[in-house]
């Protein structure tokens, strides 16, 4: 009966041992999954590091960029607005000449009229109407200078409009 016994004690001792390597093929199975896993990890980080920097270089990039855009839209502002104020310096340069001239040709009309009148009392209705004439086309040309007065100011306020709106697209532009 002793070698059956041994024989069972033996018989024992090998499941143990059987079972006590499964537990260690399970363990080594989960390091080799933990290994895996870790790998995989690290991979991953490295990837969204790659990610992380490339997206602030385009940051950077998108920021110069915008600062660039700016100023340059300060300089389109600037030169939209200098030529704004020399369109209507122009435009109430011209407008004044013009009316200074036409004053100026009413004034040696009206005085030549006058001496042409003291000279020739007989033929005064005659020449009171071709007067009357030059004094209508007179008024005329004054009415047609403040006419240009008026179109050069509104000229100027149209330039000035256009250049709100401007500044009002460039600033969506930059806001956006």
């Amino acid at each position: 009966m002793s070698d059956i016994q041994t024989a069972v004690e033996s018989i024992r001792r090998l499941a143990v041992q059987y079972q006590d390597m499964l537990v260690a093929a399970d363990a080594l199975e989960s390091i080799g999954s933990v290994e895996q896993a870790t790998r995989e990890a690290t991979a991953a980080r490295a990837a969204a590091e790659d990610a992380r920097d490339k997206a602030l270089l385009e940051l950077d990039a998108i920021v110069v960029h915008v600062q660039e855009s700016k100023g340059e839209a300060e300089q389109i502002i600037a030169a939209a607005q200098k030529q704004a104020n020399d369109i209507k310096d122009a435009a109430l340069s011209n407008a004044q000449q013009a009316a200074e001239a036409s004053k100026a040709v009413a004034a040696a009309t009206v005085q030549d009229a006058e001496a042409k009148a003291a000279e020739a009392l007989s033929g005064v209705s005659a020449q009171l109407s071709v007067l009357q004439a030059k004094l209508t086309e007179l008024n005329d040309a004054v009415a047609a200078a403040e006419q240009a007065k008026a179109d050069a100011e509104d000229a100027t306020a149209a330039a000035q409009a256009k250049l709100d709106a401007i500044r009002d697209q460039i600033a969506k532009l930059v806001a956006a």
